[in-house]
């Protein structure tokens, strides 16, 4: 789900299952086609605290290669 969300921030213009869809391009991946319901309600469940982290870790490695 967490690269689902990065998607989304990439790519939102293709909607969730747009979005999906690319992600899950692959022949070796299973065939699963959840509703936009569903990929809704597990970005609701994850939360921001995952983003969040990866945002203060992408800023305070700025910060070090800055210096």
């Amino acid at each position: 789900m967490v690269y689902f969300v990065l998607a989304m921030a990439l790519f939102g213009e293709c909607g969730y299952r747009g979005v999906w869809s690319a992600l899950v391009a692959a022949p070796c991946l299973p065939d699963v086609d959840p509703s936009a319901a569903a990929l809704r309600q597990g970005r609701r469940r994850l939360g921001s605290a995952p983003l969040c982290a990866l945002s203060l870790f992408s800023w305070a490695t700025d910060r070090v290669t800055a210096e």
